[in-house]
């Protein structure tokens, strides 16, 4: 079996994290612009 490298599980939860926050910063700074 192979082994799982979960230093990319984190690198991968990481980029999603960021992705999440900044989706929900440019959210929150279209919905304060208009």
């Amino acid at each position: 079996m192979q082994t799982f490298d979960f230093t990319k599980l984190d690198d991968a939860l990481a980029a999603v994290a960021s992705g999440e926050i900044i989706r929900a910063v440019l959210t929150f700074d279209i919905q304060g612009n208009t």
